[in-house]
């Protein structure tokens, strides 16, 4: 392939409508926040970035003896696009682009992201559509680091993708767009689990 790839898991924020701290709920027997970070250190993803900030020790804890650099976004009550930010900024290598993952979405598939990454000269920001719904991870381009550096209060990643040449990768497993954002959510995907 040739290119380098980062990974930015953003799990930075305070969860209002969960109730509680969902990077770590149980999954799988391990954190949420474990769960998924060691799900994106077998993409082959360099450097593995993950942004917290309403709950800093106990995600640094769960995720200590893992190969990650941490960032702790002390202005996360400013919105994602903060923790987005900080995760650009805090790449010590440099790179192609960098994927951007959610720690509420634990659902990460392996195919996805090498489709993804065979495809990013096609375009700035790429990400998966599953029946026309917007998906994750997305991947952004290294010319999109500056602006993403450079977000205002408010804005998200998918409000300035606007301002790139975004490419849509059609997938079919409705997986990718699992989320969970509430308690029923949460009982929800473990009620799908085996």
């Amino acid at each position: 392939m040739g290119k380098n790839f980062a990974a930015i898991l953003l799990a930075a924020g305070k969860a209002e409508r969960f109730g509680a701290p969902k990077i770590m709920v149980d999954w799988n027997g391990t954190s949420l926040i474990r769960h998924v970070t060691k799900q994106i250190l077998t993409l082959e993803l360099s450097p593995v970035v993950v942004v917290v900030g309403a709950i800093v020790e106990p995600a640094r804890q769960a995720i200590k003896n893992l190969p990650v650099t941490v960032v702790e976004n002390k202005r996360f009550n400013d919105g994602i696009g903060t923790s987005f930010s900080a995760g650009i900024r805090h790449l010590d290598t440099v790179v192609d682009g960098a994927f951007v993952f959610l720690c509420d979405q634990p659902y990460i598939e392996p195919s996805l992201v090498e489709a993804m990454s065979s495809r990013a000269d096609e375009g700035e920001v790429l990400y998966p559509v599953v029946e026309n719904k917007p998906g994750h991870p997305v991947l952004w381009s290294q010319s999109t680091f500056p602006r993403i550096c450079h977000m205002y209060v408010g804005e998200t990643g998918r409000s300035i993708q606007k301002e790139f040449h975004c490419i849509e990768i059609p997938w079919e497993s409705k997986k990718i767009l699992r989320d969970i954002d509430t308690p029923e959510d949460y009982a929800s995907l473990l009620g799908e689990k085996e």
